[in-house]
């Protein structure tokens, strides 16, 4: 125990430096596999209003991912609070210049013990839709 608690320490000293390798004794308990327990993918997905159309927009070229993580964005703690959602509607807003914003949340079930994840049993819940001020 006190074994794992020094290379634990080791750990955290080495990311907070800055210094994170890939010989961490942690990486495992970071991996994706073991850390989310959800039976379903959960992603955060945006339409801009263009010429009259609703269009796709690539969240992660307008909040560009430094994180092993992922985007905190798609995080259930992020998306549930309305006025973090307005600020994101916002700033896509100012970034890609489209006359109106829709914020979705999109649902569907893992495909267990495979790399591919088709989106099967597809939801969608509209979180929010806002005009873009010009």
């Amino acid at each position: 125990m006190a074994l794992y608690l020094l290379m634990g320490v080791h750990s955290a000293v080495g990311i907070l430096s800055g210094s994170e390798q890939a010989g961490d004794p942690f990486w495992l308990g970071r991996w994706k596999m073991f850390t989310d327990r959800r039976p379903q993918h959960i992603e955060l997905r945006a339409e801009g209003m263009q010429v009259g159309e609703w269009t796709p927009l690539a969240l992660s070229s307008v909040f560009p991912n430094a994180w092993q993580e992922g985007a905190g964005y798609h995080r259930a703690a992020f998306w549930k609070n309305p006025q973090r959602v307005v600020a994101l509607a916002d700033h896509t807003c100012k970034v890609t210049g489209v006359a109106a914003v829709r914020i979705f949340v999109v649902r569907w079930e893992k495909t267990l013990a495979s790399a591919a994840q088709p989106e099967r049993n597809l939801e969608q819940q509209m979180l929010l839709e806002q005009p873009c001020e010009p």
